[in-house]
């Protein structure tokens, strides 16, 4: 008997309510999800903006109780929302909040889906970038989240490449491209300047201190470079320390937490991402859909994203990304055909309805 889509209720969980790709998807989902019927409701901790955001937008939203590795407040609090609600998919985002709730939801009754924003527990382990601590605690948190995949119904993929390598099999796995809100990005040619932005929290996973040393590498070669930094993030601190141990005090302009992206962007003329590890980054569909040129390192689903429409080095290696940089700064012609082409390719493969109707698709899929 199939499910009537309007009474269908979906549960979004996250373990955290702050700025990243992983809450910025779930939110265009939330959000986008009633046009297809589905009555949505979200889990996360309160600390954070996005859950002002959920309640000021009607969003019926509850408190996840995250304060520790392995905080069992959090399965009994998604538990009684099932019971309580009747909610019919749980739908959970990031890795740590579907250890601690997947199980749970599974025996209350609910449909399971784990969305995979990037293999990012594995990728930390194999980074190389961890202390021995630190690596043991994600060795630990690796080894349970495969046990709470016995208890998940289906896997959703932002990229083909952590599908074919997470070992998950294709019969409960769907790969579904995150999506940009094209209208919201007017597209303009990328300006003649000596700007790069770095769209991105300042994180160990973003590796920000290779692109110091790349704009150091710059600098000492003679070019007159600016570089936008958003101020945010765990690693801000030592960044900013990094920054004035390498003399590039007078080269970086951190931008404040509640400057608008689209403003930055327009600023730049080339975008950096020098990240160890991502599934499909929001910000370089944003990049695209801006008409900013962008320069990556090749990790996780970057070139099924770029295509033919940017650039691409290796991680950790600042030489190569100071070449980069270079070339394009040298050629305009070449920024802005690249520009032209990654807007054309963001408008054909990753529409934000294409993403929502995807999931939309996996629902119907898991439901009897």
């Amino acid at each position: 008997m199939e499910h009537d889509v309007t009474r269908i209720k979906v549960l979004h969980v996250s373990e955290s309510a702050c700025a990243g790709g992983a809450q910025n998807v779930m939110k265009q989902l939330v959000m986008g999800l009633s046009d297809f019927g589905f009555e949505t409701m979200t889990a996360l901790p309160d600390d954070g903006v996005l859950f002002s955001e959920f309640e000021d937008a009607g969003i019926e939203t509850f408190n996840l109780p995250i304060e520790r590795l392995y905080d069992r407040r959090a399965g009994t609090v998604v538990e009684s929302i099932i019971r309580r609600k009747g909610i019919n998919i749980v739908h959970v985002h990031t890795p740590k909040a579907g250890m601690l709730v997947r199980a749970r939801a599974a025996s209350a009754g609910a449909k399971v889906i784990m969305h995979v924003h990037g293999l990012g527990t594995l990728a930390h382990i194999r980074s190389g970038v961890l202390t021995p601590y630190a690596l043991l605690k994600k060795k630990m948190l690796y080894t349970l989240e495969r046990l709470s995949d016995r208890r998940t119904d289906h896997f959703i993929f932002v990229c083909r490449k952590d599908m074919m390598e997470s070992e998950i099999s294709n019969d409960i796995s769907t790969l579904v491209y995150n999506g940009v809100d094209i209208g919201k990005w007017n597209y303009d040619d990328p300006p003649d300047t000596n700007t790069l932005i770095f769209p991105a929290r300042l994180s160990v996973q973003k590796d920000p201190a290779t692109l110091l040393l790349a704009l150091q590498i710059l600098v000492k070669r003679g070019f007159a470079l600016k570089l936008l930094m958003p101020k945010i993030g765990d690693s801000a601190e030592q960044i900013i320390k990094l920054v004035s141990k390498l003399s590039l005090q007078n080269f970086i302009e951190f931008i404040e937490p509640d400057e608008d992206m689209k403003t930055a962007f327009k600023r730049a003329s080339i975008t950096v991402l020098s990240s160890h590890w991502e599934g499909q980054p929001i910000s370089i569909l944003e990049a695209m859909a801006a008409g900013r040129p962008v320069i990556s390192t090749d990790i996780g689903g970057i070139s099924e994203t770029l295509g033919d429409c940017g650039l691409l080095v290796p991680r950790k290696n600042p030489e190569a990304l100071a070449d980069a940089i270079a070339l394009l700064f040298n050629e305009k012609d070449k920024r802005i055909e690249l520009a032209r082409r990654a807007r054309r390719r963001v408008e054909e493969h990753f529409p934000i309805q294409r993403m929502i109707q995807g999931v939309a698709e996996v629902y119907r899929k898991v439901l009897p």
